[in-house]
């Protein structure tokens, strides 16, 4: 008998790296929650409040002032000004520079500045992206991780594995611990057939608008919601979602295909981040499981 495929390249999953051994005056981290493996990333409020999501972290210019203390530049964003995580009545990535102190904490660091230090306890918004916050007991304060690049690829790797091979688990295949084996054994037409689910969708390809569709900003002080026409979708310089439910799809794997990019700010920042990075704040969700788009 052959089952229906289905395989999210949405993929997300928990996991903690080690923090480096030391920061490295002008090394680019990105900043991991210790607990949850969670990213300090941007979006909700302006495009650039700082935000808590499984996968989309930025990265950030760890540059000396003190012992102990570093700015944290945001390198999206710091081509032509100095944009900075730091404190504007709430946190944003695009501040000027505050002298963050990091303090110790079993293999990684709680971050604070003036007595506030960086927790994770906001409340997801619509599209299940949380506000960072701050505290004022250093006890309560959240430990976070500092990723090399490399550290940073291989964290998003492991959430792609670990659900790869929840998602065989859950099908009853047998063998499929990562993304790699679980591609490999969809593609067996003995045990599949690839059927097109696309008309499931109601107008997939925006040509109607937003027909079909549930659209919104996350946060109020803008006025720019999400544009449609030409058949696709795009926020601009803000932050918003477009969600649907499918329904009456067959128990099966299913396999998402979509065109999205992230393009940020002006030229300059596109091209830096476009050769430096891999990470963007825009992403795409099926159930639980979270992808990244890609920079233009």
């Amino acid at each position: 008998m052959k089952h229906y495929r289905l395989f999210l390249t949405a993929l997300a999953a928990v996991f903690s790296l080690g923090l480096s051994a030391q920061l490295q005056d002008g090394g680019v981290y990105w900043i991991q929650d210790a607990a949850t493996g969670q990213f300090i990333s941007q979006g909700s409020s302006w495009g650039t409040r700082a935000t808590v999501k499984d996968v989309g972290g930025i990265g950030f210019e760890a540059v000396f002032v003190s012992e102990g203390k570093y700015k944290l530049q945001n390198v999206m964003w710091n081509v032509a000004n100095d944009a900075s995580l730091g404190m504007r009545a709430d946190l944003f990535t695009d501040q000027a520079s505050a002298d963050w102190e990091l303090t110790a904490s079993g293999d990684g660091y709680k971050i604070g500045v003036e007595g506030n230090y960086l927790c994770n306890n906001g409340t997801p918004n619509a599209i299940g992206v949380k506000d960072l916050g701050t505290t004022e007991d250093i006890n309560s304060a959240t430990v976070w991780n500092f990723l090399t690049r490399a550290e940073y690829d291989a964290a998003i790797q492991a959430y792609k594995d670990e659900k790869a091979a929840a998602f065989a688990e859950l099908m009853g295949l047998s063998g499929v611990t990562n993304v790699s084996s679980l591609e490999t054994a969809i593609t067996d037409p003995n045990q599949f057939a690839a059927i097109d689910v696309t008309t499931s969708i109601t107008n997939p390809t925006l040509e109607s608008n937003w027909d079909g569709w549930t659209h919104g900003k996350t946060f109020d002080n803008r006025n720019e919601g999400p544009g449609v026409g030409q058949g696709c979708a795009e926020f601009w310089n803000g932050c918003g979602y477009a969600t649907q439910t499918i329904e009456g799809l067959a128990n099966g794997l299913y396999k998402l295909e979509f065109v999205g990019t992230f393009r940020p700010k002006n030229s300059g920042e596109a091209e830096k981040v476009a050769s430096e990075l891999t990470s963007s704040p825009a992403f795409v969700s099926v159930n639980d499981a979270s992808v990244e788009f890609v920079h233009w």
